[in-house]
């Protein structure tokens, strides 16, 4: 078995303390692009651009538990930190294809949830269990369902748990292939119908969505007004500064005029 990240003085941010954990173990010290940049350490913007302050934290049933390909939580451009800021119960392990870690599988059996494993239905096996985002009615019945094998919702006394594979698309697929464990969970496949437009990294498909526009993706699925908004205003800001310390390059100019207009027209 992997050993267990410690918890490492970041309070809640369970991604912050997995990251802490990587360097630690890292022989060499990592150098993202911009490395010479004076970051802050917690958001991993610009110091003077830091929006740790911008955080609002809230507390909700459900709980969101991330699965990291090896460097992803210290990457300054992964947004699951954002999910992990706003929701103080999400947990984040490290993925290892053979050492898997103890309290990984123990959080996924945990019995006082329901878990889903959230990934594009089209590379779900032919007998997987799948459900679409566009087919059901969760907030109708609030957080306290589940659904059968005949696809029909009904009540039910345990929380729900999204599981997430966090990394590049080639490496989330990796995840899924070759996750055992993950195997016999039913799968939650999400549309692009309310896909979070500021994206860091650029998709090939439509249904490749970053972790943070799954997040959001979820909570507005679960009518959780008041943690989508406050993951929402985090990620608009977040981005934007984040665009801001790397405007010199007219792509990253470009999403930045983008996001400032659609911040303007949702305020």
């Amino acid at each position: 078995m992997t050993a267990n990240p410690p918890n490492i003085n970041n309070e809640y941010n369970s991604v912050l303390n997995l990251r802490q954990f990587e360097l630690a173990q890292s022989t060499k010290p990592f150098k993202a692009r911009g490395f010479k940049l004076q970051r802050c350490n917690r958001c991993l913007i610009a110091d003077f651009l830091c929006v740790c302050n911008d955080a609002n934290p809230i507390a909700i049933d459900s709980r969101f538990l991330l699965i990291m390909y090896k460097g992803e939580s210290i990457k300054p451009s992964n947004t699951g930190r954002l999910i992990a800021e706003i929701l103080p119960n999400t947990k984040a392990f490290l993925w290892h294809r053979v050492d898997v870690n103890q309290l990984l599988l123990d959080a996924i059996d945990d019995d006082s949830y329901e878990s889903y494993l959230v990934f594009p239905a089209l590379y779900a096996e032919a007998d997987r269990r799948v459900y679409h985002d566009f087919e059901l009615n969760w907030s109708k019945l609030g957080n306290q369902f589940t659904i059968n094998s005949d696809n029909e919702l009904r009540q039910s006394e345990k929380k729900k748990q999204f599981i997430i594979l966090d990394g590049t698309w080639t490496e989330a697929k990796k995840m899924f292939r070759k996750s055992p464990y993950l195997v016999n969970l039913p799968m939650l496949s999400l549309s692009d119908i309310n896909a979070h437009p500021y994206l860091l990294r650029e998709a090939s498909r439509v249904e490749q969505l970053g972790t943070v526009s799954v997040g959001l993706s979820i909570l507005n699925l679960l009518a959780e007004h008041d943690a989508y908004q406050s993951l929402l205003r985090l990620t608009q800001i977040f981005t934007h500064r984040y665009l801001s310390s790397k405007a010199r390059n007219p792509q990253n100019l470009i999403k930045l005029m983008k996001l400032e207009c659609d911040i303007k027209h949702s305020n």
